[in-house]
């Protein structure tokens, strides 16, 4: 091995091991979540062939608590079986995401070095190191790790099938495209990208005339287009239960929302960083109280804006130099194509799913964009034009440039750890142990809380999951005292008419805040 590549291996190496070490620091540190607790209560009630049986007949994991027809049968079964081996706790079911988190890096890199080359591979894979969504994702027991995993090994095995047309390249494509499916339904959507690249691959690059593309498939002529048609096949084959599935009326949870102006702008800035504030920057944001904010507190937004302008300026540094001054109008644009067919793909892989995304969202009553977990297989993509924006500064500017940015990223990063990130059901759990008396009822959300509320308090008949004001006045009529939990009603009750109804017959005798979770317990006007 020469030096040169020694060196390369060494880089990469630390890379890794910087990017594991950011992925499972203090993941066993907080409560799970919401979602999280829908997966361990799952993991907790069922074994894997029962969680297929649930996911195949009702299509969910927890058939009877949650809406919504979208688990797949690849991570609760899967998880189930790791829980096997590692027991159930916050630490071993999140491990199982970070195992994804942290092989996603090699991808990355190789996909990176396929289409830019070595340097901006290394650069690529150590922005994605530090990514705060990706460390996000693979510290939480949800599918978005090893969604993201199966989205570059798709990727990759795409790129290698297109080089070399290897039937290994193919079927290793064939395989991870699936598992991707069977993890998370918007897999589908980095698919119609990858048919759209081949349709441009075939036509626009390689030059075939849709007659001369038919009359290789008739005559069964080897080639790229009998090869791309028989992957394409045996992928849609393969997924026909997941596509039927997927735009049924039962598959449009009441949750989501129509894109507006503020989720745009927190699905793009998630691209470079995003806030993890504290609870007392978070309410002094909220209430719109920024003369009262610390300097440490104008430290942390600065550094973010910072850093997201900065990841903006390069991606669009890349966009200009690499796409745009390419283009010559007096260029075939087939000649175009074949020249920056990299830079291209690499726009496609982010801008195609992004833009398809929000068409569906305003055409259909499934709106999906908005939340960055079902864009994560697009982050990659950002990073590695990023990392060829920064690049092709000069070599005394770009060290600068990246030594800022590495310090910008300091305190995003520390926020991320030190401050407390989701709701605590845990502690939440064992103050409702200790205080909720044996015959009181305890009411919560069946949307928002109930089922992560069964997992750590354990299973109650007093703990009853209401969906609105009908449900609630049947159940407390006899009442004399009651237990109301609230968190995320705005997706529950967003208008607060199960409060509301509650405080019209009950008056609240004490109250306990814990970070986004609010308990109330009640007795009789």
């Amino acid at each position: 091995m020469d030096k040169a590549k020694r060196k390369n291996l060494i880089l990469l190496a630390i890379i890794l091991l910087f990017g594991a070490f950011l992925r499972i620091y203090l993941i066993g540190e907080e409560s799970f979540w919401m979602d999280e607790g829908a997966s361990a209560l799952t993991i907790k009630l069922y074994n894997g062939v029962e969680i297929l049986k649930n996911v195949y007949l009702y299509g969910q994991t927890l058939p009877g608590f949650l809406p919504g027809i979208s688990d797949l049968p690849f991570y609760h079964p899967t998880l189930y079986y790791w829980s096997r081996l590692f027991s159930i706790s916050e630490t071993s079911l999140r491990m199982y995401s970070a195992l994804f988190g942290i092989l996603s890096m090699i991808p990355v890199y190789f996909i990176a070095r396929e289409l830019f080359g070595n340097k901006n591979a290394l650069l690529s894979t150590f922005l994605f190191s530090f990514s705060l969504s990706a460390i996000n994702y693979a510290q939480e027991a949800r599918p978005y790790s090893a969604y993201l995993f199966f989205g570059l090994c798709s990727i990759y095995y795409f790129i290698m099938s297109l080089k070399s047309n290897r039937n290994y390249h193919w079927g290793l494509y064939i395989l991870f495209s699936l598992l991707g499916l069977y993890t998370h339904f918007l897999f589908e959507i980095l698919l119609v990208f990858q048919a759209l690249y081949l349709a441009f691959w075939l036509f626009a690059i390689k030059g075939l005339s849709l007659k001369e593309a038919f009359m290789q498939l008739r005559k069964w002529k080897k080639g790229h287009v009998q090869k791309i048609f028989i992957s394409l096949f045996i992928i849609m084959l393969l997924s026909m239960p997941l596509i039927l599935r997927t735009f049924r009326t039962g598959n449009a949870e009441d949750w989501r929302e129509k894109p507006t102006l503020g989720l745009t702008l927190r699905f793009f800035v998630k691209y470079a960083t995003w806030i993890y504030p504290d609870e007392e920057l978070k309410n002094k944001v909220a209430s719109n109280d920024l003369a009262s904010l610390k300097a440490s507190d104008y430290l942390l937004l600065a550094s973010v804006a910072m850093v997201v302008l900065i990841s903006y300026l390069a991606f669009l540094n890349f966009l200009i130099s690499k796409i745009i001054k390419k283009w010559n109008f007096r260029q075939k644009f087939s000649e175009f194509a074949e020249e920056n067919q990299n830079a291209l793909f690499a726009f496609g892989w982010w801008a195609v799913p992004v833009i398809f995304s929000c068409v569906v969202s305003f055409l259909t009553p499934i709106p999906i964009f908005g939340p960055f977990n079902y864009m994560l297989y697009t982050l990659p993509a950002f990073n590695m034009m990023m990392a060829e924006g920064l690049l092709l500064f000069r070599k005394k500017y770009f060290k600068i440039i990246i030594v800022f940015f590495l310090l910008l990223n300091v305190m995003p990063v520390y926020s991320y750890y030190a401050n407390i990130k989701w709701q605590q059901w845990r502690e939440m759990s064992e103050y409702m142990k200790n205080v909720a008396g044996n015959d009181e009822l305890i009411i919560i959300s069946r949307y928002s809380g109930e089922v992560t509320f069964r997992y750590y308090y354990g299973d109650s008949d007093k703990i009853k999951g209401v969906k609105n004001v009908e449900e609630v006045s049947k159940l407390v009529k006899d009442q004399d005292s009651l237990w109301l939990i609230l968190s995320f009603w705005k997706y529950g009750d967003p208008k607060g008419l199960i409060q509301d109804y509650i405080n019209q017959h009950y008056y609240v005798v004490e109250s306990k805040k814990f970070f986004d979770i609010d308990v109330y317990h009640y007795r009789k006007k």
